[in-house]
This record gives C-alpha cells, sequence and structure tokens, in this order.
C-alpha cells in the first residue's frame, strides 16, 4: 500500500528564495575553477561574512554571457557557512559565483536539483508526532545544525549536535544497474521516511532495528527503477537513546538477502570552494574561506582544524589578522600585491562531547595599524567517525605546526593547557616552548605541575640564545617546586649555566653547599657533581674526578661491580633509545638521572658524548662546544675521539667560527680516515 504522506521535496519547497534586484557595486564576485569532468551537479561552500542579506537573495551563479544558472540554496547562514548546488551541465563556461545584500534579478532557483550525498540535521521541534509529514513540516523553516557531504547512508549520530531531539535529512541519486523491483528498508533508531523520485516508497514511526524477508515485504513498498539515476531523499528522526540511520534495499535478483546500499551505487557531486574574489571598485572585497580539515582526540579534548583563506589578495603594504573567540589571534604577512591569498590553519579546542562554535573576525589594517575593513564569521564543528588519535605522529606534527603559528597574548590558561598536552605527546622543545613562553608571561607566578612543567620547558629551550633568562627560569622552578627531584634538576641546570656560559664557576662552590643540605641522596649527588663540573672547567682534573667519585649515592658505591656496570648499562641504553626516537624532553631528564646515580659517568663513555649531543639537537652550540671540549681534555684517547671532534666542529660551524670548526674537520679527515664520520667531516656537513 503506497503512504500518502507529503513528499519531502514538495515541503521543502516553501523556502524556496524570492528574487529581487541588487546593486553591482555591493557584489562580490568570485570565479568558479570548474574543470571539464564538472559535467552535472557541483556543490560550492562559501561564507559572505556579512555580504549578503538573511535570505540569501542577493546570491547567483553567471555563466560566461552574464546569464543566471540554475542552481539550489541548499542551506544558507548570513553569520556562517552557505552552501549551493549548481548544474553546470549546460552553462557557457567560465562560471562565477556573485552575492550581496540586495536581491539579484540574474538568480536561478531550482527546487528539483538534487545534490549528492549530501546530509542535515535540524532541530526535533516536538517528539510527539503522527506521521512522517509532520516531520517534513518541521525541518521546512528550521535552519540546519549542518550540512556536509557523506559517501554512503551509515550513520549513527548527529555529526553537527546534540544527540537526541534531532531530525536527519539525506539527499542524493542513486545509479541502478539492473532495471526491476527494489524494496528499500531502513535499519533505523527512531522514525524514518525514504523517497524515490519523489514517491514514498517507506514510512515508519519506530524503531526497527532488524528485518528479514518477511518483514522488507511487509514495511516497504515495491518500487520499479529503470536502470539509470534516480533522486533519493531520507528522513530520520532521533528522540532518545541509541541512534541509527541505514539505507537497506533488497534487489530484484536476491529473494532472500538485504544489503546496506553500498557507496558506490549513490552519485558523489564534486564539492569545491570559489576562486579568490575580484576587487570592488578601489577597495578589496574583505571575507575569508573557511573549512574543517580533521580532528583529533586526546584526554578529554576534542581538537579541530580548519583551514583559511583571506577571498582576496591584500593591497601592497597592508595585511590580515583575524582574531578569535577563544582569545588568539593570528597575522598574516604585509603583502607585496603580488601574491594570491593562501590557506592558514588554526586549531580549535572543544570537549570531547562538545559541538561548539567559534567566532572569526578578520580585519585588514595597514602597517600603520589603520583598519581597511572587516568580517566576520561563525565556524561550526562537525563530528564524524573518522577522528584521529595521538598515535598518528605525522597529524599531531600537522596541528602543532597550525598552533604554534598563532598568538596567545588573550587566550585563557585552559585552552593553554590543553594545546600544550597535545604537542607535548611530540616531545619536541621547540613545538611546546611558544605555548609555554606564552603560558609562563602570563600565568607564570601560580603553582602547579603544569607551571612547573611549562617553566622548565621554556627554561631549556632558551637555554641556548638566552643563557641569562633560563638561569633566572630555573632558579624559580626551584624554590617554587613542591617536586624534591625537580627542584634538584632545575639548581643543576642554573649551576650549569652559571658554569660553562655565564661565567659565573666561582659562585658554585658555596651553592652546592647551600643547596646540598637536607637533600635526599640522588638529589645530593646531582648538585655535587656540579662542583665537580666547576674544578674541571678550571683545569683541575684530579680534584674534579675526585669529587664525582665522592658525589656518588653510597649505596650504588658499595653496589658489586657487575651488578652496577648492568645498572649503568640500562641508563645508557634508555637514553640512547630516547634520542633516536628524538624524544628530547625525556632523554634531558634521563641524561640527569643517569648523572646523578653514576656522576663519574661525566669523565669518559658515553654520558658525556650523549648530553653534547642533546644540547646540539635542542639549539645551544655553545653549550655544546663546552662540553665536548671538556670531554677531549679530560680523555684524549677517548674511543669516541673521530665523533666527538666532528660533533665539535658543527657546534664551531654553526656558531660561525669557520676556522675552528675548518680545523677539527679536517682533523677527522686526516687523523681518523677508516672512521664513519670522516667522509661527513670532508663534505663539511653541519646537519644536527
Amino acid at each position: 500500500m503506497t503512504r500518502r504522506i507529503p513528499t519531502i521535496s514538495a515541503c521543502l519547497a516553501v523556502v524556496l528564495l524570492t528574487l529581487g534586484v541588487a546593486s553591482a557595486t555591493d557584489v562580490v564576485t568570485r570565479p568558479l575553477a570548474l574543470t571539464s569532468a564538472h559535467e552535472d551537479i557541483v556543490l560550492l561552500r562559501f561564507r559572505t561574512c556579512g555580504e549578503s542579506d538573511r535570505a540569501g537573495r542577493g546570491i547567483a551563479v553567471l555563466d560566461s554571457d552574464g546569464k543566471g544558472v540554475a542552481c539550489r540554496l541548499i542551506s544558507h547562514d548570513p553569520d556562517g557557512e552557505t552552501v549551493l548546488a549548481v548544474d553546470v551541465r549546460t552553462a557557457p563556461r567560465p562560471l562565477s559565483l556573485t552575492y550581496g545584500t540586495q536581491p539579484s534579478t540574474q538568480s536561478r532557483q531550482d527546487p528539483s536539483l538534487i545534490p549528492s550525498l549530501v546530509v542535515q540535521t535540524f532541530p526535533l521541534a516536538r517528539r510527539a508526532f503522527k506521521d512522517g509529514g509532520e516531520l517534513v513540516n518541521m525541518i521546512a523553516q528550521a535552519k540546519p545544525m549542518g550540512t556536509a557531504q557523506i559517501n554512503s547512508i551509515f550513520m549513527g549520530s548527529n555529526p553537527f549536535g546534540p544527540q537526541t531531539d534531532f531530525i536527519t535529512l539525506i539527499q542524493g541519486r542513486l545509479t541502478i544497474e539492473t532495471a526491476g523491483e527494489y524494496w528499500f528498508a531502513p535499519i533505523h533508531d527512531d522514525a524514518a521516511v525514504v523517497e524515490i523520485d519523489g514517491k514514498n516508497v517507506y514510512s515508519r514511526l519506530t524503531a526497527n532495528t532488524g528485518f528479514d524477508s518477511e518483514r522488507v515485504a511487509r514495511q516497504a513498498d515495491k518500487i520499479t527503477l529503470d536502470a539509470g539515476t534516480h533522486t533519493l531523499r531520507f528522513l530520520h528522526a532521533q528522540t532518545d537513546g541509541g541512534s541509527t540511520a541505514v539505507l537497506a534495499m533488497r534487489p530484484p535478483d536476491n529473494d532472500s538477502t538485504v544489503v546496506a546500499v553500498p557507496a558506490e551505487r549513490f552519485v558523489h557531486d564534486p564539492e569545491l570552494i570559489p576562486e579568490p574574489a575580484t576587487a570592488r571598485g578601489e577597495h578589496p572585497a574583505v571575507g575569508f574561506d573557511a573549512a574543517q580539515v580533521d580532528q583529533i582526540a586526546h584526554e578529554e579534548y576534542t581538537f579541530t582544524r580548519f583551514k583559511l583563506r583571506p577571498i582576496a589578495p591584500a593591497p601592497p603594504g597592508t595585511h590580515y589578522r583575524f582574531d578569535f573567540t577563544d582569545g588568539t589571534n593570528l597575522s598574516l604577512p604585509e603583502s607585496d600585491g603580488s601574491a594570491e591569498p593562501a590557506w592558514v590553519e588554526r586549531v580549535f579546542v572543544g570537549g570531547a562531547a562538545e559541538w561548539p562554535t567559534f567566532r572569526v573576525s578578520m580585519e585588514l589594517v595597514t602597517k600603520e595599524g589603520k583598519s581597511l575593513g572587516k568580517c566576520a564569521s561563525s565556524l561550526r564543528t562537525q563530528m564524524f567517525d573518522d577522528t584521529g588519535t595521538i598515535g598518528d605522529t605525522a597529524r599531531v606534527e600537522q596541528y602543532a605546526a597550525a598552533i604554534t603559528a598563532a598568538s596567545y597574548s588573550n587566550a585563557k590558561p585552559e585552552l593553554l593547557v590543553a594545546l600544550f598536552q597535545l604537542v607535548d605527546t611530540l616531545n619536541r622543545i621547540e613545538l611546546t616552548a611558544p605555548l609555554a613562553e606564552a603560558f609562563v608571561a602570563r600565568f607564570g607566578e601560580r603553582q602547579g605541575k603544569v607551571v612547573d612543567q611549562m617553566k622548565e620547558l621554556l627554561a631549556l629551550h632558551v637555554s641556548g640564545s638566552d643563557p641569562q633568562r633560563a638561569a633566572k627560569l630555573f632558579e624559580e622552578l626551584s624554590t617554587t617546586t613542591s617536586d624534591p627531584w625537580q627542584s634538584a634538576t632545575a639548581s643543576a641546570e642554573e649551576m650549569d649555566l652559571m658554569i660553562f656560559r655565564l661565567g659565573r664557576a666561582k659562585e658554585v662552590p658555596a651553592m652546592v653547599a647551600k643547596l646540598s643540605a637536607g637533600k635526599g641522596p640522588r638529589e645530593k649527588a646531582l648538585l655535587q657533581a656540579r662542583l665537580g663540573d666547576s674544578l674541571r672547567v678550571a683545569g683541575k682534573l684530579d680534584d674534579a674526578e675526585k669529587v664525582y667519585r665522592d658525589a656518588q649515592p653510597e649505596s650504588l658505591r658499595k653496589l658489586e661491580a657487575n651488578k652496577a656496570a648492568v645498572q649503568e648499562r640500562a641508563c645508557r641504553e634508555k637514553a640512547l633509545s630516547l634520542f633516536e626516537q628524538k624524544r628530547y624532553p625525556e632523554l634531558h631528564r634521563a641524561l640527569l638521572e643517569w648523572e646523578a646515580d653514576f656522576p663519574i659517568a661525566k669523565l669518559g663513555g658515553d654520558l658525556p658524548v650523549l648530553r653534547g649531543r642533546y644540547f646540539q639537537v635542542i639549539g645551544d652550540d655553545a653549550r655544546a662546544e663546552a662540553e665536548l671540549r671538556t670531554i677531549l681534555a679530560l680523555n684524549p684517547m677517548h674511543p669516541g675521539t673521530p665523533e666527538i671532534t666532528f660533533r665539535l666542529a658543527q657546534s664551531l660551524m654553526r656558531l660561525n667560527r669557520t676556522e675552528e670548526a675548518t680545523a677539527m674537520y679536517d682533523k677527522v679527515a686526516k687523523e681518523f680516515p677508516n672512521s664513519p664520520f670522516a667522509a661527513r667531516a670532508a663534505a663539511r656537513d653541519v646537519e644536527r
């Protein structure tokens, strides 16, 4: 029996736009770069950024003769995204998109255009509805929560908002290869309506989460379909509990099996973003494009990456600036007027169960700070099932690059902590340092584990470029942290800088005596090793060796030689593994632990070599030079002399001490020709 409910297409027709007149001076024009493959329907995504009326009556697509091209407004949010379906089958190329605040007589709205495969969700106004027609009426005037293309009709959630009280509308075109009689029976929870070529073929107000062929025959209308393409609309309503929306069918050549309609049966229209806009008179069109790239879930947060791009080049001597409601901003380089706008990326943070909206404003400003134009638009996140994780290192690195490019001068501490935790999974100080810098500058007076971690990483990062500031940060950390080991390591790092970078080695003995009081054996050993360092730098090698031996914790000093060797070898293997994995903050901590347990290891072996290499990779070549030179001074017959000399040459070259570096490179190439570092020395390799 055919169910006679209002068709979805009939009810949606009430939202068609009334046409009017637009002034050419108010119109933004954007070319559409269509390839020859775009011969059917295309989907356009763009943001009018305030340059349109609330109803979108000023939006039109024009052909090369300036005539309107048939299109359908799928969704329009003047404060957010607009999605347009355009019939490009017969329109003379090239095409262009125009929009403005006044109605346009050139707009040709065609409600019969069905884009494929597009999903939208709408609020469910009331849970009590008597038939599918009421559901259709609910969405006829409602604003969609979101619009997106999907691969197939196989959904289990609302990707744009809350998981209760919503209606899903999926529109598309279905390809039928074999003519015959078909039965369509969705798997759904709660209600579902299916329409093929404008005919209702399924309508059920209660859940149907399992069925057999007999139920298909009872619940679904049989429909005869010719081979070719057919229009499809699928409507699903969800109240509460689990949500399911799957389109299944039984083809004519199968008497018993009901299968989910495979993705290849659907038409998938190409989607594009308009090209940069043409200038309007003397002023550029100020607006921007935005598109969600992907998402990553970590801890209790969801991180969403968007790409953004101004719709027109900035005039020479000006630049664009983005401001976001989370207190961050992003400034683009000053324009020379020659380059087209480039995409930039921005990462937004929301709770794992949130579908937040982010307000973005963009301003065109001169180098003197004068504003030449502003615009704004809202970005709404979409949540599908392909959310990434921190295990995808390449993707996290892309997020880190976007995160570190922004400014966080007005960001809340919770945002900085969330971003820091994501980037910190990469164990790369150069990526976490910008976030630590912003956090410490504004919230450094606070106390707690997060503040301590931020200060430590920031201090390590600036050790090479600003050792005085790094020493001050380490001093603050040593007195404010409640962790005894972290306090000792911070003091040790401060004294390292005093000895090797700041010329204050004479102050170290008094500091060691003061700070060692009341410390545990391991912390005390780490601090007293700094006294050995100060003697080593002064050339008192015998005295330094005695201090290192005496500094070793008594429990380890009394350990049997073979057991001590095993334990130290474990320290070595851990450090080497972390170095190979480029987990430098963890490597730094492992080296300090190694040194605290076996201070005598600083006189030779792999510990000082790894310390030198560590300082190299974090960009502190001056500190690396000091470490590597003292190794050679302590042990001229060190088995790692070719590598140590080569690494020293690298640091000297990066410190612009070319003559000294060349001598070191030549020494390796001539005196150690069989070393694996000889060829690199001959090539003057400076790679870290």
